[in-house]
């Protein structure tokens, strides 16, 4: 078999698988249902009656050109199919066909923390070492009705340290704090965070006392390398 009879079995070739598994009209064109959004893009069909050039090199580009019009459509194609199903997915009344499972195992828990005052106007005692954690205010002053801001800090485990609270008293008034162990609570009473004004004012008043008990007494002045 020559050239030219193989360039003709070739061209003979081509046009018999040209022509094999055409479909000429999608299944959705002829009929009246609906189609469903599916998970994947619906497959692309053949062109049919491609005519084939006798020449290789023409049919060559031919085939190019149609590849690169496939292509762009099929980019098009799936553009839009990509769209219309993200829109679909959140439209409203959209119903969905795979059910949402939340896992029992996870579990949401809010902080409890809230303001809490106590009662009669009077003082009272301190908030107990159990008590749920949150701000209260604490009733200290019956005669001008002056409360302070106590933080209570409570977990209901087993530990060494179960609670913990912190009082604030108004215009930087002090404070102080004190921690529960095991079940029995608050053994000691309130401890003071030590202030700088408080500090400056007791060196004042002892200076002040050495002074009465010796006059000569220098009183040394503490300079703040700071």
């Amino acid at each position: 078999m020559n050239s030219r009879e193989l360039k003709l079995q070739a061209l003979a070739d081509a046009r018999r698988r040209a022509n094999l598994n055409v479909r000429t009209t999608s299944n959705s064109s002829t009929e009246n249902t609906q189609s469903e959004i599916t998970e994947s893009p619906p497959a692309v069909y053949q062109v049919p009656n491609v005519n084939v050039p006798e020449n290789l090199e023409e049919a060559a580009k031919l085939i190019q050109s149609e590849l690169q019009k496939i292509s762009q459509s099929q980019s098009v194609l799936l553009t839009l199919w990509e769209k219309l199903k993200s829109q679909a997915a959140t439209a409203t009344g959209v119903e969905f066909t795979k059910p949402v499972v939340f896992d029992e195992g996870v579990k949401i828990y809010g902080v409890p923390v809230f303001g809490s005052e106590t009662v009669n106007n009077e003082i009272v005692d301190d908030v107990a070492w159990n008590e749920a954690s949150g701000i209260y205010n604490k009733w200290f002053d019956t005669g001008h009705g002056s409360t302070s801001l106590v933080i209570q800090f409570f977990q209901s485990v087993t530990s060494s340290t179960p609670a913990a609270q912190i009082e604030f008293l108004y215009g930087n008034g002090g404070v102080r704090y004190r921690s529960a162990r095991d079940s029995y609570g608050f053994e000691n009473d309130w401890s003071e965070f030590a202030m700088v004004s408080q500090i400056e004012s007791a060196k004042r008043e002892i200076y002040a006392e050495l002074q009465k008990l010796n006059d000569g007494l220098i009183v040394p002045v503490v300079i703040n390398k700071d």
